[in-house]
């Protein structure tokens, strides 16, 4: 698995989807059979299955937006960096919790993070990735990555008064998701802006037409 230290997710959600992955890939291998050579053990078109499987909504996401992918394409990264990116993605909906619930969300802290765990891996050696970078100096994505997000979400929840509360005064998931779905998004930056519209919390926020974005 990708040297874990750089991001510092939980050692359970490591663990559990350290199994994943292997399981993933195995069954993927199943369908191919016992590889032709002893070395390498998986097949390439098993890896390749599993990559634009796990991948796909990250992919059309970026063929919706219209931006560059993590990567230049299939055929230029090895597989040991397409298991990289398999783990990667993993990991962080793993450790989600309720933001997985946001897959535009997902696509958007994979997309950025993909890009940190390449710069770390051609560096050669591991150092913390700033976005999850503590101001502490400790590392932590839990922390850095998805509380922010599930914060604003549960303090955005609080207000619908039990489903009571008209729509127009909050936000619920599909707001929050659609949010990702305009280039807009990138205005959230990364590592990302705390002062960002779409963090505030609600008694900074307000309704905007839908020929705005938050």
């Amino acid at each position: 698995m990708i040297n874990i230290n750089s991001f510092s997710p939980q050692k359970d959600n490591v663990r559990n989807q350290r199994e994943n992955v292997v399981l993933t890939v195995a069954n993927a291998q199943s369908r191919f059979g016992i590889p032709v050579e002893a070395d390498p053990k998986i097949d390439e078109k098993a890896i390749n299955e599993v990559f634009l499987k796990v991948l796909d909504n990250y992919i059309k996401w970026c063929k919706y937006l219209r931006i560059r992918l993590a990567w230049n394409s299939v055929e230029a990264i090895n597989r040991d960096r397409k298991l990289f990116f398999v783990s990667l993605y993993f990991l962080i909906w793993g450790e989600a919790a309720n933001v997985r619930f946001l897959p535009e969300c997902i696509c958007y802290i994979f997309h950025h993070m993909a890009r940190e765990l390449d710069a770390i891996v051609d560096h050669g050696e591991a150092h913390p990735a700033p976005s999850c970078a503590t101001e502490s100096g400790s590392v932590s994505f839990l922390e850095q990555i998805i509380c922010p997000i599930y914060d604003t979400m549960a303090a955005e929840a609080a207000r619908n008064s039990n489903g009571k509360a008209a729509h127009s005064s909050w936000r619920n998931y599909d707001d929050f998701n659609e949010y990702f779905w305009s280039p807009a998004c990138f205005e959230l930056s990364w590592p990302m802006r705390r002062d960002s519209p779409f963090l505030l919390m609600p008694k900074k926020w307000k309704r905007v037409s839908s020929t705005e974005h938050f």
